[in-house]
């Protein structure tokens, strides 16, 4: 801290690595600092251009979630800790795959759009075949983000690259969908009792 001070009052410590950080908790105030910045311009380029901007968004989302894919398959990395995992292993794992804005972009875009299709979609009322199918897909896909890494947590687990690849590139996508589905219907006025 005594050298690195200043990269944490400027928030950008994050772009230096675990292993030269001041703070390493406060990692995430540096990447949401970071997308808080460029969040403004894409809510701009989506009223601009509505389609083409929405396509930017998710064209990023998608090199987000690819780069967390390639990361975990050419380091054989996974970003979930598992037992007989040497510190070393999980500073790289931070350093590659974690506390880079990039990296973390995906679901975040994925809160970008979901705000600007409340504001564009306000008022919209679905049918309780849509609400049922879509609390199932999410619940579904929610479930299945944390069931995927069960095995991860095992003792005797046997590291798998591809496995921890998928868990990479999918699982933040999976469980941001469910939430986005609650925040999509609480704001549309659906309740519990509705479903």
């Amino acid at each position: 801290c005594k050298r690195n001070w200043w990269k944490n009052l400027l928030f950008i410590h994050n772009w230096f690595g675990f292993g030269n950080m001041c703070l390493t908790h406060t990692h995430h105030i540096g990447i949401d600092t970071m997308l808080f910045w460029v969040a403004p311009f894409l809510v701009i380029l989506i009223y601009k251009l509505r389609w083409r901007g929405v396509q930017v968004v998710l064209a990023l989302a998608a090199v987000s979630t690819a780069m967390r894919y390639h990361i975990a398959i050419k380091y054989e990395l996974s970003n979930f800790i598992t037992f007989n995992q040497s510190l070393k292993k999980i500073f790289e794992v931070a350093d590659r795959m974690y506390i880079l804005p990039p990296h973390q972009f995906t679901v975040y875009g994925m809160g970008i759009l979901l705000g600007c299709a409340l504001r564009e979609f306000k008022g919209m009322k679905m049918s309780q075949i849509q609400l049922t199918t879509g609390w199932i897909f999410t619940s579904a896909a929610a479930a299945w983000s944390f069931l995927m890494a069960v095995p991860m947590g095992l003792i005797d687990y046997k590291f798998d690259v591809m496995e921890a690849a998928h868990y990479a590139g999918a699982a933040p996508i999976a469980y941001c969908a469910f939430l986005c589905w609650i925040i999509w219907t609480h704001e549309a006025g659906y309740k519990s009792k509705n479903f």
